[in-house]
């Protein structure tokens, strides 16, 4: 399927018939083409996926970033939502926390559960969520230099390197 996107890249629109799914030379040589521009030679598309690819590698890196933060945080036995509007409201309380130390509030938990939070709890829950979400994209972005760099090259490695990142405190 790489062929067929890079071939798209090189050539939008271009006009064959036969599949390139199995992304092999005999796969491109067996296309029909049909195109009035004449077909590129195998060599040039095949050197077109291996941006096709890394960029597969990087987009699956990022889904799999924001999933994991989507996935939520467990902190002192309690699952957060670390979401970007989670995230945002716990910034208001931990705003609010900072400004007022007898600030309490009840804080809703990924389970729909209530917890009521002094000052100091929010303050520790916003720094082991903030710390958890920063430390998700700090290896979303070393993998993505090295998908750049070409010693990443499979999902499994992407997911290796998006999975050291504990959830939990």
């Amino acid at each position: 399927m790489s062929l067929a996107i890079a071939l798209e890249e090189l050539m939008p629109g271009a006009l064959y018939r036969g599949s390139l799914t199995a992304d092999t030379p005999e796969a491109y040589a067996s296309i029909e083409w049909m195109d009035p521009r004449p077909k590129p030679p195998f060599e040039k598309v095949q050197a077109g996926t291996v941006s096709v690819i890394k960029d597969d590698l990087k987009a699956f890196a990022s889904k799999l970033r924001y999933k994991r933060q989507r996935g939520g945080y467990t902190y002192r036995s309690n699952v957060y939502n670390a979401d970007t509007n989670a995230i945002t409201a716990l910034t208001m309380a931990f705003t609010l926390a900072k400004a007022n130390t007898s600030y309490n509030t009840s804080w809703k938990l990924a389970n729909g559960k209530f917890l009521a939070m002094s000052s100091q709890n929010i303050v520790g829950v916003y720094t082991a969520i903030t710390g958890f979400v920063q430390a998700l994209f700090s290896a979303e972005a070393i993998v993505t230099q090295a998908i750049d760099a070409g010693s990443v090259t499979t999902k499994e490695q992407v997911l290796s390197a998006i999975n050291t990142v504990p959830n939990s405190s």
